[in-house]
């Protein structure tokens, strides 16, 4: 997987119409289920939840949330140096 450029993911929230928080979980989606972003991207942009995203692609909310607090501490401990 690639990385994403900072322009490039405020262009991706736009297109989709989602928030920070919304692209970081679709990402652990991807990732979690080698699932492309853009294919889950669209799921979204069809009308899926998250929720229904994760559970159609067997990504359980406990991973999810372990990832987001991963995260969380890993942009914290950026900050801090």
């Amino acid at each position: 997987m690639h990385k994403s450029t900072p322009d490039g993911l405020k262009q991706k929230m736009k297109d989709y119409n989602i928030g920070l928080r919304q692209l970081a979980v679709l990402t652990i989606i991807a990732q979690k289920s080698n699932t492309s972003l853009d294919d889950v991207l669209k799921m979204k942009k069809d009308g899926m939840s998250i929720k229904q995203i994760a559970e159609k692609l067997n990504v359980k909310k406990e991973d999810i949330r372990a990832e987001m607090i991963k995260l969380v501490k890993s942009i914290k401990e950026k900050k801090t140096n």
